[in-house]
């Protein structure tokens, strides 16, 4: 199976308040994150993230696969559009 992966930190951040977007033929993927509780966030140097990957090659998007860890990192895995799983 030929594919890639991401693995980022978003900080201070949980799951629910986590957004992935996947442009799968260009192999554009957006992780936008943003705090539900602002005051509280900006209280902990909280902040909204943007982050933005350029893949390799095209990704199928119903391939993809995230997860987020207790300690707010964000870990990804696209496979390549086309590729057999």
């Amino acid at each position: 199976m030929i594919g890639w992966e991401i693995l980022t930190s978003v900080p201070l951040l949980h799951w629910p308040e986590v957004q992935l977007a996947v442009d799968g033929p260009r192999g554009l993927v957006r992780l936008v994150a943003a705090p539900l509780d602002a005051a509280e966030a900006a209280a902990f140097g909280g902040r909204p993230i943007r982050h933005e990957f350029r893949l390799p090659g095209a990704v199928d998007p119903a391939t993809a696969v995230a997860l987020m860890t207790a300690r707010s990192h964000f870990y990804a895995r696209f496979v390549a559009a086309g590729a057999t799983t």
